[in-house]
């Protein structure tokens, strides 16, 4: 079982960065007040369908209180009045049809018989018109939740019949938190505090890419101790100390030392392109910091960053470089020629 099944929330508890979700979810739940559909709405890998899940087991559990029981049948997974439509790939109006044909049947063993449609957005024009009958008038005992990443293309009559829920990215120190506990329960040893940082800043603010990254990692492993050296190596990361080092040769102007240093970083495996993405981050890192916005970024780099002493004017002029050529360098036939272009012109005098 990969770890991402293994470690799916089995409980609102085990939610991370989506508190006040899971409070006004648990709360209604115990006070009774449910509604007909609820709409779950943010980017990829941020928890729409584990809550999704969790409510739905939730409104059926039979001894409710802060959480899911735990021992009753409506608090596993394997129950046939929870029912999971891909709008992906089932999203045509004959799908919708049965659907709503379905849903007006009791339930078989549970109080309530759930549909989730997850990755709503991409239902049809016709499929989304013929749910509206249903919605506007459900069975007592039927609930929808709906899950997408792009609520505006759902269809308007669709979403005001929803209790909207709209997910927020979640915060590293989140992320670590997870990692941490999936570290700990695979029994794995870490060298360096600074390991789970550095999963979860190439994550994308997603506990799904953090958990397979982290996956990769411990894949590659031959004994039960996870170096910084080891996720660096499986993931092909840029080194902060490379970093830190280009960084330094560039805002100081030493042109042939900052060449020759690049070419040693780009014949380890490393493509320009995440090469300039990885300074990209560490100057607005840099920035933020200069700005007192601390945050969302880790002890250690705080640490480090508030040694540096670079002005803002440079920082600002060299980030606006690499923001322009990233949008240029995808697809660029020869990246190293735009690469030292750009660089060449921020060290000009």
């Amino acid at each position: 079982m990969s770890l991402l099944n293994k470690y799916r929330p089995q409980k609102f508890k085990e939610v991370k960065g989506q508190d006040e979700i899971v409070t006004a979810l648990v709360q209604s739940i115990k006070k009774g007040k449910l509604h007909n559909a609820y709409l779950f709405a943010g980017k990829y890998g941020t928890g729409k369908t584990t809550l999704a899940r969790l409510v739905a087991r939730a409104i059926n559990c039979s001894n409710f209180k802060n959480d899911l029981c735990g021992e009753c049948q409506a608090s596993s997974f394997n129950n046939l009045d929870v029912i999971e439509l891909d709008a992906a790939s089932q999203r045509g109006i004959d799908n919708i049809r049965e659907l709503a044909k379905n849903s007006s049947l009791i339930p078989f063993n549970s109080k309530y018989k759930v549909y989730i449609i997850d990755e709503a957005h991409q239902l049809t024009s016709q499929a989304s018109n013929a749910f509206l009958k249903t919605l506007e008038e459900p069975s007592s005992r039927t609930k929808f939740i709906f899950c997408t990443t792009e609520p505006w293309k759902m269809l308007s009559t669709i979403r005001s019949r929803c209790l909207p829920f709209y997910l927020k990215t979640i915060r590293f120190t989140d992320i670590k938190d997870r990692l941490s506990t999936i570290v700990e329960n695979e029994g794995i040893d870490l060298s360096d505090d600074r390991i789970l940082f550095r999963i979860a800043e190439n994550s994308n603010n997603t506990l799904r890419d953090a958990i397979n990254l982290l996956e990769i990692c411990l894949g590659k492993l031959t004994t039960n101790r996870l170096t910084l050296k080891d996720i660096e190596s499986s993931l092909n990361l840029i080194s902060e100390k490379d970093i830190y080092n280009l960084l330094n040769l560039l805002m100081n102007n030493k042109v042939s030392k900052f060449f020759e240093e690049l070419n040693k970083v780009v014949s380890s495996g490393k493509r320009y392109e995440d090469i300039l993405q990885t300074l990209k981050y560490q100057v607005k890192e840099i920035l933020f910091v200069k700005r007192g916005f601390i945050k969302n970024i880790n002890k250690y780099k705080l640490a480090q960053i508030k040694k540096l002493e670079y002005s803002n004017t440079q920082l600002f002029k060299l980030l606006g470089l690499l923001i322009k050529m990233e949008e240029k360098i995808t697809g660029f036939t020869n990246p190293k020629d735009l690469s030292e272009y750009i660089f060449l012109k921020f060290m000009q005098k």
